[in-house]
């Protein structure tokens, strides 16, 4: 069941983005289900497979991202999106290459714990399809991101709308249509989906008399009972039922995180940096040298300055 009435072009836009992320976690399932029980041989050969398919991936979500906000803000941007500044980076800043092999690391964690090979596989291949998940979630709204820089203006009238996907846990639920300035991080937990949808020139009344958002209610009340007990509680579901506001019952920001949150500090020099993707952490245990600032940062640090947060995005080679 639909969460939110989407503008046809955004919404076309992000049936295409759901589709090639379930293709690329299908196919990351499919080449994790090659493992033998020598776990590090064998992501030698699954390992590079993986990345393949995730670089691939990440690039077009990318490419889609930015030229999707620009269209639907109906606005020249001041630059486009580089798809390949996204390439090989998860959402905190680490390697995408460090984030896949977790699922190796998961796997003798588990047998450590007891369980049997098989099992360990298994439960890799959970973790890996998280991770998955989330990486590409991340990719596309960092595109969405860097796609609103392009085109934001002094004026600040360019803002984003939070959609939520349908079944969205309750922290995601208790934000669907939240309104947000584009110079707003974006807050997530691992495995969210909700992405943004850029607006252009409206305030909180027009966006919701357009249809383009519901409310945290009218989302809960699409929901079976069954539907509202599971993401919501037996109790939280009842309390709502029984008139309570679910944004009182529900903590939206618990588990709710920044791109690098609280891993961004400034050097001698005055610069920012990050220690994310600086650790070994790589495919084969090699450690990874460039310090990168991810887009979210970026924005956030620009401090609502337009033009600061343009010149750090091209600074740092989001924007071409």
């Amino acid at each position: 069941m639909a969460v939110q009435t989407l503008p046809p072009l955004y919404e076309a836009y992000v049936r295409e983005q759901r589709r090639l992320t379930r293709d690329a976690v299908a196919e990351v399932r499919r080449l994790w289900r090659k493992m033998d029980d020598d776990f590090d041989r064998s992501w030698q050969s699954v390992g590079p497979a993986v990345l393949t398919v995730t670089d691939a991936t990440q690039r077009r979500l990318a490419q889609n991202a930015g030229a999707a906000t620009v269209e639907v803000l109906e606005q020249a941007p001041a630059g486009r999106v580089a798809p390949g500044s996204l390439v090989g980076v998860a959402g905190d800043g680490r390697t995408s290459a460090g984030l896949m092999f977790g699922a190796v690391t998961k796997a003798k964690v588990s047998v450590s714990a007891g369980l049997t090979e098989r099992q360990a596989l298994l439960s890799g291949l959970a973790w890996l399809t998280m991770a998955t998940t989330t990486l590409l979630a991340d990719t596309i709204r960092a595109g969405e991101t860097i796609g609103m820089a392009t085109v934001a203006q002094p004026s600040g009238t360019v803002s984003y709308v939070r959609v939520v996907q349908p079944g969205a846990c309750s922290r995601c639920a208790i934000l669907a249509g939240a309104t947000y300035k584009s110079q707003d991080a974006f807050e997530r937990h691992p495995g969210c989906l909700c992405t943004h949808m850029p607006v252009h020139g409206m305030d909180y009344s027009e966006i919701a008399d357009r249809g383009y958002m519901v409310s945290p209610e009218d989302y809960f009340e699409s929901l079976s009972e069954a539907e509202q007990n599971r993401i919501f509680t037996n109790a939280g579901a009842e309390a709502i039922r029984n008139g309570a506001d679910p944004r009182q019952v529900v903590n939206a920001r618990r588990g709710m995180l920044r791109a690098q949150s609280g891993r961004i500090k400034r050097d001698a020099r005055g610069l920012y940096t990050t220690v994310e993707g600086t650790t070994r952490r790589g495919l084969y245990g090699r450690r990874a040298s460039a310090v990168r600032l991810m887009p979210e940062s970026i924005v956030e640090m620009a401090g609502g300055n337009t033009y600061r947060m343009q010149e750090l995005l091209r600074q740092y080679g989001y924007i071409i």
